[in-house]
């Protein structure tokens, strides 16, 4: 439970968190009007894909998103705290997935450009040419 002395700041917090949350819908719905669409796959693609307009920071953050969600919030802890000082093989750990991004993430984004792919799932039926692995 909190304290009561610090539900102040939650009756403060909560509200202009939600405020934020309903401006940038507001702001991503004004941004979709605008993008033109011409079909279906269009739609998709803006949806899925912001236009293909993304900046390198918002790619990293998704990616460290999506790599760090679940696991570095409940697991690593939890594991810190049955396993000592051996859970600090996650810091080194991080240097090397980082690398790897770096050393991948530039070709995968020229080839996804090139080819149009729109997912990963796209990436891999188009490089082993099978419908079967969709």
């Amino acid at each position: 439970m909190v304290a009561e002395e610090h539900l102040t700041g939650l009756y403060v917090t909560i509200p202009v968190y939600f405020c934020f949350l309903g401006l940038a819908t507001y702001w991503a719905y004004r941004r979709m009007g605008r993008m033109s669409h011409e079909g279906v796959n269009d739609k998709l693609s803006a949806h899925y894909l912001g236009g293909r307009d993304f900046g390198p920071l918002m790619t990293a953050g998704t990616m460290f998103a999506s790599l760090f969600s679940g696991y570095t919030v409940v697991g690593v802890p939890n594991e810190a705290f049955a396993l000592g000082w051996q859970s600090l093989r996650w810091i080194p750990s991080l240097a090397g997935i980082n690398f790897g991004y770096f050393g991948t993430g530039f070709r995968l984004r020229k080839a996804s450009q090139i080819r149009n792919h729109q997912s990963p799932v796209d990436f891999i039926t188009d490089r082993y040419q099978s419908q079967m692995l969709r």
